[in-house]
């Protein structure tokens, strides 16, 4: 039953159709994070196969809406490189931003709504943060595997 779970989840995925051209090994990554987190969603949420198969096109479709949000965020320099006059402008489309994403939020919560419970929404929040931690933890493990290779087989040529 997991694994028929499992795939469907996949095949929803495959479906959304909001992924973007990507160079390969970025894409290939990306889609690797994007199963994780639908399967750590399933499980967390406890979703049935009819669920997962009307949740995720929901919300992969409010996650690319809101990467585009995030990504009108980037300031074009650094924020030590800004005039006063450039860091309240900064400030404004910050703000800017933050708002649309929490009005984005609101709308998707009515249309979750028809889906999941309340409680299960709520859930939905907590579970992504935890496996965004997750996840970072896991990169962080695997940065600090990387350092202790080199530290402990050093290139010849670098004795």
């Amino acid at each position: 039953m997991k694994q028929l779970f499992l795939f469907l989840i996949f095949i929803v995925l495959q479906y959304s159709g909001l992924s973007q051209p990507a160079p390969p090994m970025r894409a290939k990554m990306g889609n690797r994070v994007e199963a994780r987190r639908a399967a750590f969603l399933s499980e967390r949420l406890q979703l049935t196969p009819d669920e997962a198969q009307v949740f995720f096109p929901l919300f992969n479709e409010y996650m690319g809406k809101l990467k585009t949000i995030r990504q009108q965020a980037i300031p074009e320099k650094r924020l030590e490189d800004l005039s006063d006059a450039e860091a309240e402008k900064a400030l404004a489309a910050q703000f800017d931003v933050e708002s649309r994403i929490i009005d984005l939020k609101k709308e998707y919560y009515q249309k979750w709504k028809k889906v999941l419970s309340p409680k299960r929404i709520a859930l939905l929040h907590q579970a992504e943060r935890e496996f965004k931690g997750e996840l970072l933890n896991e990169l962080q493990n695997r940065q600090n595997g990387k350092m202790r290779k080199l530290h402990m087989n050093p290139n010849k040529d670098d004795r």
